[in-house]
């Protein structure tokens, strides 16, 4: 019996191969600033309102006898837009059954890479909407770094630098960058290319930029589950034949929503730069 397409095609297999590999190609959501929940109502386009506990407050010093007043347990909500990502790929018979290499194979590494980009870029828009904010007019430097991490206040512990790579290549520059190599004793976090001040330094591609001369650069610090990433539905690829054309259509989507994770204190900040 000779050897047909969907023999060789099987979406639920396709599937489990790309997304074995997006972890590996994450640059945010694979660390622990990000908490990823499958409870996403609503459809792509939607907005919809993520709610959050908001904060009691400092415990009051206490009088004896005096009664304590109490306070209400408010919920807050923070506004994600729903999202769907995808791609479809077609592939001749011809190129499933005589390719030297396994087109399939490199189909799922492909898909893989740009769904965790898709990813990662709406994770970097949530991160942009947080108001703490510190802006210097140069390139950046070791105060600039000090002054965006007080805007956490006494909550300066756990912080991750997140850069340009113009903007990396600039802090490589400065005497308190250490490589990993140089930095032997430290956790390394996934994904980091070394620490400056012993935060860890990733690097993303879809840092905003605004242009301009010089054009500006909004970098962030996150916080230890800083954003959210919501699952309306994980990846999911189906596939269809055109018996004529003797091709089948390989189709990949993904439906999330980005939020920042935590309101009040906000557990993002941006640092601008040149």
């Amino acid at each position: 019996m000779a050897t047909k397409v969907s023999d060789i095609v099987v979406p639920e297999v396709l599937s489990a191969m790309i997304s074995a590999q997006i972890p590996g190609q994450l640059a945010i959501a694979g660390t622990d600033r990000v908490v990823v929940l499958d409870n996403l109502k609503g459809k792509p386009g939607d907005r919809v309102k993520i709610p959050r506990w908001g904060a009691v407050g400092e415990f009051d010093e206490l009088q004896e006898g005096v009664a304590m007043t109490p306070v209400n347990l408010t919920a807050q909500s923070v506004e994600a837009v729903v999202k769907e990502f995808g791609k479809s790929v077609e592939i001749t018979e011809l190129a499933l059954l005589s390719s030297y290499e396994d087109p399939l194979k490199e189909l799922a590494s492909q898909f893989a890479k740009y769904a965790a980009r898709a990813i990662d870029k709406e994770l970097i828009a949530a991160a942009n909407t947080t108001t703490l904010s510190h802006s210097v007019n140069s390139t950046i430097n070791l105060d600039a770094i000090v002054d965006a991490l007080s805007l956490f206040q006494d909550e300066q512990e756990d912080v991750v630098l997140v850069l340009h790579p113009k903007v990396y290549g600039d802090l490589r520059k400065l005497s308190e960058f250490k490589s990993h190599t140089q930095a032997a004793s430290e956790v390394i976090l996934k994904g980091s290319l070394g620490t400056v001040y012993g935060m860890p330094v990733v690097v993303s591609r879809f840092i905003p930029v605004t242009s301009g001369t010089p054009p500006t650069y909004t970098n962030m610090l996150l916080k230890k589950a800083a954003l959210g990433l919501w699952y309306k539905k994980e990846m999911e690829v189906k596939t269809d034949q055109d018996i004529l054309k003797r091709t089948t259509v390989i189709a990949a989507n993904s439906i999330f929503a980005c939020a920042l994770f935590q309101l009040d204190p906000l557990p993002a900040a941006k640092l601008i730069t040149q």
